[in-house]
């Protein structure tokens, strides 16, 4: 009897171990004819993006929780701080969705409509915001078996040799704590890294001269240069420019001051906004807007070589060896090369269900079409991309068979034409054998 006991423990030990794994992205949206590479990412940062993105017929939903305020009028208060879901580059930490909420919004529609196969993908902006936010979800989510993909990513390991300023959370410490609390989530780690702008926003961190909403609004200022030079918010423009002649007279010659100067000359060598000018100043006309913009900021400070070496690899390897179902995020910059894919494949492949999801930090410059060689080398049933696909591409696909020229049609003016030229032939050889006689 003590052994059949002994084996029913084993037996009902394992069976839990296997209940506990949360679903498996990697086959979720194959009902929906979609690769895991091709499920839309969608980024919600507040209650009206949450409200559209749960309409979609299959996608992601993203959030970027953070350590915030609710709005006041929603009934919020300035002294009550807890999990909201915000952007990186919120100047202040205050939202009109909390975590809370948004997991509510979420589960009544999974419960309403099962028909859309939804996400959930779930990072944090600080790490002590993790346990609070791990709690809520344990409160709304605390069955070990959900019926849609619940991803919740960290960053637990350093991959930039020390140079990187993101705080990291313990490892196992997460992988425990999300396993006990919210049984059906899946765990994403991921690594500190240094590449694209982090070198520029190092430099300003270690000038010790902006505030930290400062530095939030100028990378989204960067970010808005890069993509949407055009249309830039007149207020965000308004702000960089005060700054900088703030920072001519206070700190010249600091890198800081470079970097807003800089910011600066290119808005205004775009030519889509208006800055303040000197009355003193000679009068010139006004140049009509380049039409073709200055989008990059400092391009000699972008760093674009960075990759994940063996031993990160190796490190995550044996944080996670024995477990199932865990994904893994990196940075889309850092896999882009040729031998990008071939470093992660062997990480995914050692665990069962593992699975990657590529992302972008703030002012980063990488596109979809960096990761085609990466995908087909680690399979596209096993990486999720956030970055969006460009539409130009997509309408040229759908086009690319209707450029063509067409063959001219016989209209009865071209007919007539014809017989015009028939009868002028006609009348000069005529005309010629006439002279000709004479």
């Amino acid at each position: 009897m003590g052994l059949f006991s002994v084996l029913g423990i084993i037996f009902s030990c394992s069976a839990m171990a296997q209940v506990v794994r949360g679903v498996d992205p990697t086959n979720y949206w194959q009902k929906e004819g979609l690769t895991l590479s091709d499920v839309p990412w969608v980024t919600v940062t507040n209650r009206a993006s949450l409200e559209t993105g749960l309409e979609c017929k299959a996608c992601l939903l993203a959030m970027q929780v953070n350590n915030g305020t609710e709005w006041l009028h929603l009934g919020g208060d300035i002294n009550t701080f807890l999990p909201i879901v915000t952007e990186h580059s919120q100047s202040a930490a205050t939202s009109d969705l909390t975590l809370e909420m948004a997991m509510d919004m979420v589960k009544e529609k999974m419960g309403t409509n099962t028909k859309s196969p939804i996400g959930l993908f779930i990072s944090f902006l600080t790490p002590g915001i993790a346990p609070s936010a791990i709690s809520i979800m344990s409160s709304i989510f605390p069955e070990p078996s959900l019926p849609f993909p619940l991803l919740v990513s960290a960053n637990v390991l350093d991959a930039s040799d020390g140079q990187s300023s993101t705080p990291l959370m313990d490892g196992k410490e997460f992988l425990s704590s999300l396993t006990d609390l919210v049984p059906g989530a899946t765990p994403v780690l991921g690594w500190s890294t240094y590449h694209g702008m982090d070198k520029v926003w190092n430099r300003i961190e270690n000038d010790q001269i902006l505030r930290e909403f400062q530095t939030s609004r100028i990378v989204r200022v960067v970010e808005h240069l890069y993509s949407d030079p055009e249309n830039i918010p007149k207020e965000d423009v308004r702000f960089v420019e005060l700054l900088q002649k703030k920072l001519e007279r206070t700190n010249p010659s600091s890198f800081t001051e470079l970097v807003v100067g800089q910011l600066v000359k290119a808005i205004q060598t775009n030519g889509h906004h208006k800055f303040e000018k000197d009355p003193f100043s000679p009068r010139y006309a006004s140049k009509p807007p380049r039409k073709d913009p200055v989008r990059e900021l400092l391009p000699e400070y972008y760093l674009s070589s960075s990759s994940y070496a063996e031993p990160d690899i190796d490190t995550m390897m044996a944080l996670v060896r024995g477990r199932e179902g865990v994904g893994f995020t990196v940075r889309a910059g850092m896999v882009g090369g040729q031998d990008g894919g071939s470093k992660l494949t062997k990480l995914i492949d050692t665990v069962q269900g593992g699975f990657i999801v590529v992302t972008t930090e703030p002012a980063d410059r990488e596109d979809r079409d960096i990761l085609k060689h990466f995908v087909e080398t680690v399979g596209s049933d096993k990486v999720i991309v956030s970055l969006k696909k460009d539409s130009k591409e997509d309408d040229a696909e759908a086009t690319s068979e209707d450029i063509r020229i067409p063959e001219p049609r016989n209209t009865p003016q071209s007919s007539d034409s014809q017989n015009y030229n028939t009868i002028t032939t006609v009348t000069a050889l005529l005309t010629f054998a006439i002279v000709a006689l004479r």
